[in-house]
């Protein structure tokens, strides 16, 4: 689905609408880009409810167009649900249209009210586990010695701090066992199709001829002994593979060969395999060879290198050495940490935001949507 499309859902079917906000989320089909509009003709408890209990319509935008009343006296009514205001989470009315009046939007709401631009002091749990230079977990004890405290370092924790600080929210870091338990969370499950049947037999021996044919000569047996395939075209192939896998021959190994299965085994076969195929007699001539004309040798690249700095010169300039220098927008130290580049990069985005503070945040004639878009596209 498109990411900055408007989906029109119309239905009065609570059911229906339950479940294509569930479907919705499983299958990622919407994005907060796209906009749900759903219109349909619910009592108010009953839209209430809809909006608070799926994260479809709660946390996404999603709006309700509801019929509240019929003609003559035809009103409908856009509702949304707010997860973060100054009272706690609330479905509100942004809209009103009627015949007379057309629109009459609420005041200082759109008709898809931003609902990220500001978390008033909520709380949001993340999760991670330890992997610098991205995140890290530092375990420090009390000044009493009672207890102990864990403190969070890392680039991507300090970016949550940052995007925390501007959007008033708190970070509540939840523990986590694993990786296994945080893919439980995050990564989307997949039902995977049963196999009908496995074979047992591999087909390279197939490359035998005197091989080939006893084993078509014993599938033939089977068939005939079986009687012919029923069923829909599924089942046929489900029968077939049964039968070429209780053939007779597909177990045995061609004449001259004999089935190795435990390590030493399987490693002794490797050795005289590779044996056999690295020490095959040359076919090359050795006159031919001293034919062609050689280069003469050069002593000095046998020379070990020195510990002195490096001349490295281009257009008649030499390069200097330096610990660390810029590329690609990253900084690069020589003894391949990441501190100057984590150092940097909070720096930029204390700059930013300082600049966007005095510019953008401060200034009263700017509508507090917009300020949340300038955030929302900030690059550094």
């Amino acid at each position: 689905m498109s990411r900055c499309s408007v989906v029109v859902v119309v239905s009065e079917s609570r059911t229906f609408l339950a479940t294509l906000a569930n479907w919705s989320l499983k299958g990622r089909l919407l994005v907060w880009a796209s906009r749900l509009l759903v219109v349909t003709r619910l009592t108010l408890p009953q839209l209430h409810s809809l909006l608070s209990s799926h994260w479809t319509f709660s946390m996404m935008n999603t709006v309700f167009l509801n019929l509240e009343q019929p003609r003559p006296n035809l009103r409908c009514a856009l509702y949304g649900h707010l997860p973060y205001t100054p009272v706690g989470p609330q479905v509100q009315q942004v809209a009103l249209w009627t015949p007379q009046r057309t629109v009459i939007l609420g005041s200082k709401v759109t008709i898809f009210p931003e609902k990220h631009h500001n978390f008033y002091g909520s709380v949001v749990n993340v999760t991670g586990q330890p992997f610098m230079p991205f995140w890290g977990e530092v375990v420090q004890g009390s000044e009493e010695g009672r207890s102990t405290v864990t403190r969070y370092t890392g680039s991507d924790y300090y970016l949550l701090e940052t995007v925390a600080s501007a959007l008033n929210f708190t970070i509540s870091v939840t523990p986590s066992a694993s990786w296994q338990e945080l893919n439980l969370c995050i990564v989307p499950h997949h039902r995977r199709r049963p196999k009908l049947v496995r074979l047992t037999f591999s087909t390279a021996r197939l490359l035998s001829n005197r091989y080939l044919q006893d084993f078509q000569t014993s599938l033939d047996e089977k068939i005939d002994d079986r009687g012919p395939l029923t069923g829909m075209p599924e089942d046929k192939w489900s029968q077939f593979k049964q039968v070429v896998t209780e053939t007779d021959t597909a177990g045995t190994a061609p004449p001259g060969m004999t089935d190795t299965k435990d390590k030493e085994g399987i490693i002794a076969r490797w050795e005289e395999h590779f044996g056999q195929l690295l020490n095959r007699p040359s076919t090359v001539d050795q006159a031919v060879l001293e034919q062609i004309p050689q280069k003469p040798t050069q002593e000095d690249l046998d020379i070990p290198p020195t510990e002195d700095e490096p001349a490295i010169t281009i257009d008649g300039v030499q390069l200097r050495c330096v610990d660390s220098f810029k590329y690609l927008r990253s900084t690069i130290s020589a003894d391949g940490s990441l501190d100057k580049e984590i150092t940097s990069r909070i720096q930029k985005a204390s700059q930013a935001l300082g600049r966007l503070r005095v510019k953008v945040l401060q200034r009263k004639g700017i509508t507090l949507c917009n300020k949340a878009e300038d955030l929302t596209y900030i690059r550094l």
